[in-house]
C-alpha cells in the first residue's frame, strides 16, 4: 500500500511540474533558513554544555546597594571562594581567576600572549580539564607553575613533551611547565592559552589577597547535587557584610554557567536575537507552508475528478487522506534534502558562519537528525493538512456529473492565506528596517569624541617612565597631531570608584562612578568639547591633583554646568578641584546609559597610549611609530589598534544579526512572490475564457489587467494594516533593550507597505499582461 502512495505521489509531483517545483523550492529556501538558524541557535545556547556537570557551576557576582543606584558586576573580591566553601558544606569546589596578558620566551621564540589566566587547583576540576602532559592533580599547586593548552604547546615546543622546561614572562619571571592539556571547545564562555597558579599571589604578597574590599577576578563554584540553589543564594547574599560590619562591601548573588554567554547582568543580552531568530524561522516555514496549502486550494478542481474515480472505484476517505499526507511528505522530503545540502554549502562557505562551521560536526549528531526529521514531518503534515481532509471529502456524484464548483469557500480560504503570508513578510520588512536603522544610527551617532585616525599602543616595559621622550619622537613623525596617556581604551573603560566626597553630600549618599586616568593632551587628543571650564594643562601647578567630571556626574552630584567648576571632590582621599566640565561621549555599549565618569591624573593607571593622526594617514604612519617602539622596548613585539575598529567590533554581534535578518526577511518576501506567482498562474489559467470574452466584447488591456491585478492588491493592503501594529509593537519592545535609540517614522511603515505593493505587482503582472495581450479567439477555444 505504501509503494502505491509513493508511486502515486510521484506521478502527480512529475505531471505538475511547474506547482511542484514552486513547493519544493520554496519548502527547500524556508528549511534551509530554519537549518542556519537551528545550528546558529543551537551553538549559542549550548555554550558551556561540553562539562559533565555545568549545571552545577555558577558565577558568584557582585552587587552594590549604594544611595539610589544598584549596580552590578562580574567581577568579586578575593577571597569570596574560600569563605564560601567554608561556610556551606553545599558548594564542593571552587575558584578564583584573573585574565592577564605577558610577553613569553622560550628560547628564541618571543609571543606576546593575551589570554592568560591566574586561578586555583580547583579549575581544573571543575572545568573537568583533561591532562595530556603532567599530573591534573597537582599542575597549579606551585606559585611559579605554568601550564600550556595543546596549541601552544606546539607553538613553543613542537611535538615534544614540555614538562619541566622554562618560559619567561615579561623579562621578569621564569615559570616552569607543569602540564599541557587539552584546547577548550570554540563554544566555551571563558577562553585560555595559559593557566597560572593564584598561589603567586599570595607569595608575592599582594594587597588584593583576602581583601573584601577590592573586588577583582572572578569567582566560580560548583555545588553538590540537588541543592537548592535559590535557598543557597539567599544564604550567601549578606556574607561579606556580615565579616565586614563596619565596611560597605557587596552582596552577593549566583549567575548560573549556563547564562553567562548570552545574558547581560541587569537582564536582555544577545539572548534576545536568539529568540528573534527562532520566530523568524518559524515565520519562514510557516510562510513556505502557506504557499503550498495555498496551490493545494488552487488546483482542488484538478484534482476533483481524481478524488471521484477513486471514490467510485471503492476508496476509502482515509486512505484519500493517507495519498494526499504522502504527497506532501514526500515533497517535504525532498525540499529538507535539498536544504540540508544548501546549509551545509552555506555554512562552510560564508565566513559569517566561520566558527559555526568548525564545531558542526558536534552539532550534527542523532539528536539534530531527530530534530530535523521532526520539521519535516511537521512541515508536510501542516502543509498537507488542505489536501489531505478538504480534497478527500469531495462528493463524486457531483463531481462526475460536472457540477463541481468549489463557490466562494475555496476563494475566501486562499485570500485569508494570502494575507497570513504576505501579513508576516511585511513585518519582517518593517522590522528589518528598523533594525538597520537603529544599527546606523549607533554607527552614525555623535560619540562625543572623534574616533576617526585615533590609534593606541599598550604601555610595556619602561614606556611609562620615559612617556616624555618617547611622545617628543612621535610628534616629530609628519602626520601625527597629538599624542597622550591614558588608562583604558575608549570602547572599555571599566575602572569603578566609590567612597566620594563632594561639597553638599549626604551622608547616606554614596554612588559609584566609573573613572579614567588621563594625561595632558587627552581631551585635544581626542577632540572632546569641554561644556565649562578646561582640562588638564601644564601651566597651572598641582593641576593634575584636580578632577573633571563629564555632564552626567555633574547631575548625580546635584551641581549644574555653571556651578561645578571650582568646588572640591574627593576620590579615595585625594582632594582637589572639578576644573572642567567634559559634554557626554559613549565609552560603552550604546544599548547602556551613560555613566557619571571622573576624569583624573593618576600615573599608576595608565596602561595606552594614544596618538592622533591626520586625516588618512593612520595606517601609513604605523612603520614610522614601529621604529620609535623598538628603540625604546624592542623586546616586546610592536601592537596597535584602531579605536574606530574598536567600536566596530562592539557592534560586531548586531551587525552580524543585521546582516541575517536582512537575509532571511529577504527570503521570506521571495517565497510569498514565488507562491503569489504560482497563484496568479492559475488565476490567469481558469479565467482565460473570460478574459477572451471581455476583449471580444470591448475591453482593452489596461482595463484586463487592473481586473485581474486588483484581488492581489486588495490582499496585500489588508496584510500592511495587519502587519503595520504587529511590527510596530514588536519593535517598539525591541528598541526598549537600547539607551540610544533611532526615531521610528511612518515614512518606515509606509515605505515596506508600498514596497510590497509593489513586488505583489510585479510578480504577477507579467502572467496578466501575457493573458490580457493574448489573442481572444485562441482564449474563448481554451479549455
Amino acid at each position: 500500500m505504501l509503494k502505491n502512495y509513493l508511486v502515486t505521489a510521484l506521478r502527480n509531483i512529475l505531471r505538475h511540474k511547474g506547482f511542484s517545483i514552486i513547493n519544493i523550492a520554496g519548502l527547500a529556501i524556508a528549511l534551509t533558513v530554519c537549518i542556519i538558524i537551528l545550528l546558529s541557535s543551537i551553538y549559542e545556547l549550548t555554550y558551556d554544555s561540553y562539562l559533565p556537570n555545568y549545571e552545577r557551576i555558577y558565577r558568584v557576582n557582585t552587587e552594590f546597594h549604594l544611595s539610589a543606584e544598584t549596580e552590578r558586576y562580574q567581577s568579586s573580591p578575593e577571597p569570596t571562594g574560600p569563605t564560601l566553601k567554608e561556610l556551606f558544606p553545599e558548594i564542593t569546589h571552587n575558584c578564583h581567576f584573573y585574565g592577564s596578558t605577558g610577553l613569553m620566551k622560550y628560547e628564541d621564540k618571543t609571543f606576546m600572549e593575551y589570554n592568560l589566566v591566574f586561578t586555583d587547583p580547583d579549575f581544573l576540576k571543575m572545568f573537568s580539564i583533561e591532562a595530556i602532559h603532567g599530573d591534573i592533580n597537582t599542575m597549579l599547586d606551585d606559585p611559579y607553575a605554568i601550564v600550556l593548552t595543546e596549541s601552544m604547546a606546539k607553538k613553543y615546543f613542537g611535538e615534544t613533551d614540555p614538562v619541566g622546561e622554562v618560559i619567561r614572562r615579561n623579562d621578569i619571571r621564569d615559570y616552569t611547565v607543569t602540564g599541557v592539556i587539552r584546547d577548550f571547545p570554540k563554544n566555551a564562555s571563558y577562553e585560555f592559552d595559559f593557566l597560572m597558579s593564584v598561589n603567586l599571589f599570595q607569595e608575592l604578597n599582594l594587597g588584593f589577597v583576602g581583601n573584601w574590599g577590592n573586588i577583582s577576578g572572578q569567582t566560580m563554584i560548583m555545588t553538590a547535587p540537588d541543592v537548592d540553589i535559590d535557598a543557597l543564594g539567599e544564604k550567601i547574599w549578606s556574607v561579606p557584610k556580615e565579616l565586614n560590619p563596619d565596611q560597605d562591601v557587596c552582596n552577593l548573588w549566583l549567575q548560573p554557567l549556563s547564562k553567562i554567554h548570552l545574558y547581560d547582568l541587569d537582564g536582555g543580552g544577545a539572548i534576545q536575537f536568539i529568540y528573534i531568530f527562532l520566530v523568524v524561522g518559524l515565520i519562514v516555514l510557516i510562510i513556505a507552508s502557506i504557499n503550498f496549502m495555498n496551490l493545494s486550494t488552487a488546483r482542488s478542481s484538478l484534482r476533483a475528478k481524481e478524488v471521484g474515480i477513486r471514490k467510485v472505484m471503492g476508496a476509502q476517505r482515509r486512505e484519500l487522506v493517507r495519498q494526499f499526507y504522502c504527497e506532501s511528505l514526500l515533497l517535504a522530503a525532498i525540499a529538507m534534502l535539498l536544504a540540508i545540502f544548501s546549509a551545509r554549502l552555506i555554512i562552510a562557505s560564508a565566513d559569517r558562519f566561520a566558527v559555526i562551521n568548525e564545531a558542526i560536526n558536534q552539532l550534527w549528531d542523532m539528536n539534530f537528525t531527530l530534530l530535523l526529521t521532526g520539521i519535516t514531518l511537521f512541515t508536510g503534515l501542516f502543509a498537507g493538512s488542505y489536501p489531505a481532509f478538504v480534497l478527500s471529502g469531495f462528493k463524486p456524484i457531483t463531481i462526475l456529473k460536472g457540477a463541481f464548483s468549489k463557490g466562494r469557500t475555496g476563494k475566501i480560504f486562499r485570500s485569508i492565506l494570502v494575507v497570513i503570508q504576505f501579513s508576516l513578510s511585511i513585518a519582517l520588512m518593517i522590522s528589518t528596517l528598523i533594525v538597520f536603522k537603529q544599527m546606523n544610527f549607533m554607527k552614525e551617532k555623535d560619540l562625543g569624541f572623534n574616533k576617526d585616525n585615533l590609534l593606541y599602543l599598550p604601555i610595556k616595559g619602561e614606556l611609562n617612565d620615559k612617556f616624555a621622550e618617547f611622545k617628543e619622537e612621535l610628534l616629530q613623525i609628519s602626520g601625527i597631531e597629538n599624542v597622550t596617556r591614558c588608562s583604558s581604551s575608549l570602547s572599555n573603560i571599566g575602572f569603578v570608584a566609590s567612597d566620594l566626597d563632594w561639597e553638599g553630600r549626604s551622608e547616606e549618599d554614596n554612588p559609584i562612578f566609573s573613572f579614567e586616568c588621563v594625561d595632558y593632551g587627552y581631551f585635544a587628543t581626542c577632540q572632546m568639547e569641554f561644556v565649562a571650564g578646561r582640562g588638564y594643562s601644564e601651566k597651572f601647578a598641582n593641576d593634575t591633583e584636580n578632577y573633571i567630571l563629564n555632564e552626567t556626574a555633574i547631575k548625580r552630584i546635584d551641581y549644574t554646568n555653571d556651578n561645578a567648576v571650582g568646588r572640591m571632590f574627593d576620590m579615595w582621599g585625594r582632594r582637589g578641584k572639578i576644573i572642567g566640565v567634559v559634554k557626554d561621549f559613549n565609552f560603552q555599549h550604546q544599548s547602556m546609559e551613560i555613566d557619571p565618569l571622573i576624569l583624573t591624573d593618576i600615573p599608576d593607571y595608565f596602561n595606552y597610549i594614544l596618538i592622533r593622526a591626520d586625516e588618512g594617514t593612520k595606517h601609513e604612519l604605523t612603520g614610522a611609530i614601529k621604529e620609535k617602539w623598538e628603540a625604546y622596548v624592542s623586546q616586546f613585539p610592536f601592537d596597535y589598534n584602531f579605536m574606530d575598529e574598536d567600536f566596530e567590533k562592539l557592534y560586531k554581534f548586531e551587525d552580524d544579526m543585521g546582516y541575517l535578518f536582512k537575509v532571511f526577511t529577504a527570503l521570506a518576501v521571495f517565497i510569498s512572490c514565488l507562491g503569489l506567482f504560482g497563484l496568479a498562474t492559475y488565476v490567469v489559467e481558469r479565467r482565460t475564457r473570460e478574459i477572451g470574452i471581455r476583449k471580444v466584447l470591448g475591453a482593452s488591456v489596461s482595463g484586463l489587467i487592473r481586473l485581474l491585478i486588483s484581488d492581489f492588491t486588495k490582499w496585500v493592503i489588508i496584510s500592511n494594516i495587519i502587519a503595520m501594529p504587529l511590527a510596530w509593537f514588536a519593535m517598539h519592545k525591541w528598541l526598549e533593550n537600547y539607551a540610544s535609540k533611532t526615531d521610528v517614522s511612518w515614512t518606515i511603515y509606509a515605505g515596506a507597505g508600498i514596497s510590497a505593493l509593489m513586488i505583489a505587482f510585479i510578480t504577477v503582472f507579467f502572467h496578466t499582461y501575457h493573458a490580457a495581450s493574448a489573442n481572444p479567439v485562441n482564449s474563448i477555444k481554451y479549455e
